[in-house]
């Protein structure tokens, strides 16, 4: 294989196209210069197909495609039993059982990010209460029309008002999604759920509800000030009648 200086102007032509087609621009080339010569090692390693190293980067895309984070991996690599344990569930000597995710929304509400909950008569009257099995089937993604259709949605207050004859959820099942992300639905990256059952004293002064949301760094959580307008895929998580 020829070396890149000893291109004839036609092949430098189209290896520039291929390039192009790859996004790859003029800046990126220049920070190659800049990088350590062990990442220029990788990346020439996976130009000449470098059998062993092209394999770990199909399994860590195949990590990446089942949702399996780097600090998932560090436990796995930390954790013989662990390790072993899903090594023979992989090779099929052990069968998974499903458990069963049970929810207690009767649960003391707790601080977060110095956001206080309000005390209990201050909160919506009617929302989930006891002690349920998570099924997504029981969630309504309830918004008001004036959040589908009009550009400024709707006030805070207003919707408030509204789901006192809804029963919602609250934070208690947000924060158990949290502990568990693999139990949300993929529908609900696309947006944010609001937890309308526990509202809080927001650190700023003003009243907010906690919502769920999805972001480049995987799961999450923000809150909304109650004195703001509630717009499209900003939806309430309500009991599915």
């Amino acid at each position: 294989m020829s070396r890149l200086k000893d291109m004839s102007l036609p092949e430098v032509n189209s290896m520039v196209d291929f390039l192009d087609s790859l996004t790859i621009r003029v800046d990126d080339v220049e920070k190659l210069k800049e990088v350590p010569s062990w990442y220029r090692d990788i990346i020439r390693n996976v130009l000449q197909q470098h059998v062993p190293l092209v394999e770990r980067l199909k399994v860590m895309q195949a990590f990446e495609k089942m949702g399996i984070r780097q600090k998932d991996i560090e436990k796995l690599s930390n954790d013989d039993e662990l390790r072993r344990q899903v090594l023979a569930l992989v090779q099929g000597y052990v069968e998974v059982v499903p458990v069963k995710h049970l929810i207690d929304f009767d649960k003391p509400f707790a601080v977060h990010d110095k956001n206080i909950p309000l005390s209990s008569e201050n909160q919506l009257p009617n929302q989930v209460r006891g002690i349920w099995e998570w099924d997504p089937a029981k969630v309504q993604l309830f918004e008001d029309e004036r959040q589908i259709s009009g550009y400024y949605g709707i006030q805070g207050v207003d919707l408030q008002t509204l789901l006192i004859d809804k029963k919602v959820y609250n934070a208690n099942l947000l924060d158990y999604l949290l502990k568990f992300p693999f139990l949300i639905p993929e529908s609900w990256k696309d947006m944010e759920v609001h937890f309308w059952g526990t509202l809080y004293n927001g650190q700023f002064g003003d009243i907010v509800v906690r919502f769920l949301c999805f972001d480049r760094h995987g799961w999450g959580s923000g809150t909304h000030s109650v004195n703001r307008s509630f717009v499209a895929v900003q939806p309430v998580a309500c009991w599915a009648e």
